[in-house]
């Protein structure tokens, strides 16, 4: 018997939150242990504490965005504004696209508020917009999407045409807009036959 072999662990007891809880019970179904999920967890939050010790882009990319203040926009958009062609950005819009492939399917196959949902979370994730408020009427015909951002108005002005053009050639939108310094407000009043 080994009774006197050591071994490179630490025994720990402590308490948890009920949803920190849930979310290791989660992991764990992948993991196999709650010792393996704490211990990637460690990894995990170690890597984005210290980046430069891990190579990992997605890492690097949160670190980008929440300390360095990045953005990400598309190499087309960025193309037509370097130009000075700030029309043809408008015009090639890219947000069909971007939203067809974060949804899995055809942006005509999605639902507005599908859409709506799908802005939010890709121009939060991107840093374009560090919040995105989105409320609905009571009857569901329209809807207001607030844009808060830590640029210009110049920014304000430029992505609230951006994406009224969306709303109003893609989705067949009426849109009206206002802007401020950090942020800009859309009304969205969705077509009769869409939902």
């Amino acid at each position: 018997m080994l009774k006197n072999v050591k071994h490179d662990y630490i025994r720990l007891n402590t308490t948890i939150s009920r949803k920190g809880y849930e979310l290791l019970e989660k992991y764990r179904k992948e993991f196999g242990t709650q010792k393996a999920v704490i211990e990637r967890a460690l990894e995990v939050f170690d890597s984005m504490k210290n980046p430069q010790l891990n190579a990992s882009k997605d890492v690097l990319w949160v670190q980008l965005k929440e300390s360095v203040d990045q953005v990400a926009i598309s190499k087309r958009m960025l193309t037509h504004l370097m130009g000075g062609d700030v029309e043809k950005a408008l015009v090639d819009n890219a947000s069909q696209y971007l939203i067809s492939w974060y949804l899995g399917k055809p942006i005509e196959e999605a639902t507005i508020d599908e859409i709506v949902d799908a802005i939010k979370v890709v121009y939060e994730a991107t840093n374009v917009f560090r919040r995105i408020d989105v409320t609905h009427s009571d009857d569901n015909s329209h809807i207001q999407m607030v844009f808060w951002h830590t640029m210009d108005k110049r920014v304000s002005d430029f992505c609230a045409r951006y994406f009224k053009y969306f709303f109003e050639n893609v989705l067949k939108c009426k849109v009206v807009y206002y802007t401020q310094n950090i942020s800009f407000v859309l009304h969205i009043e969705k077509p009769k036959n869409k939902k």
